[in-house]
């Protein structure tokens, strides 16, 4: 009885993170109201947010993985039709992006045997990596920004999975753009 109550524990905890990992996670937007988001037409990406600041976890957090992230940027961009221009951009596009530790305690409470008077508890903690990704619009002319949209993920999965789950997080933060 005790064992399956622990498994049960466990597999529910599994399930809460693997939810977080594939998708679940809500995203948050903010709009600046008075802006007129189809009168913008170049972009630039912020180029200090490609460099990688924090080195905890290499296998999710690197060169690379930037890249891959300013990619899925201008892709989005694009899409609502926008042009990328370097020498005179109208907006500015950039991203924040953390991993951290994160750790969840599970109380398990069972009865010892049919003789004991109180139940035997134990706590169980498991840690994951969680990350967040923000992604901001500013108006460079008015050094405001004007839009972002941001999502929390637990990182479950293997560092090459994560990759390949980039472009959809980005496309998901992007469906709260504007336009």
């Amino acid at each position: 009885m005790i064992h399956k109550f622990k498994i049960l524990y466990v597999m529910l905890f599994l399930l809460t993170i693997s939810n977080v990992s594939c998708g679940s996670s809500k995203v948050v937007a903010e709009e600046d109201p008075n802006t007129n988001f189809q009168a913008y037409k170049t972009f630039v990406i912020c180029a200090e947010d490609l460099l990688v600041k924090d080195t905890n976890y290499p296998e999710y957090d690197n060169t690379t993985t930037r890249m891959h992230i300013k990619t899925a940027l201008e892709d989005e961009m694009r899409k609502r039709g926008y042009e990328l221009e370097a020498s005179s951009p109208q907006l500015q596009v950039g991203f924040k992006f953390t991993v951290k530790d994160e750790e969840v305690s599970i109380t398990n409470c069972f009865d010892e045997d049919e003789y004991s008077y109180w139940a035997g508890c134990k706590i169980e903690t498991y840690n994951y990596a969680e990350q967040s990704l923000i992604i901001y619009v500013s108006d460079l002319e008015k050094n405001q920004i004007i839009w972002q949209g941001s999502i929390i993920k637990g990182l479950t999965m293997s560092p090459e999975k994560f990759k390949k789950t980039i472009n959809r997080t980005i496309a998901k933060i992007f469906k709260e753009y504007p336009i």
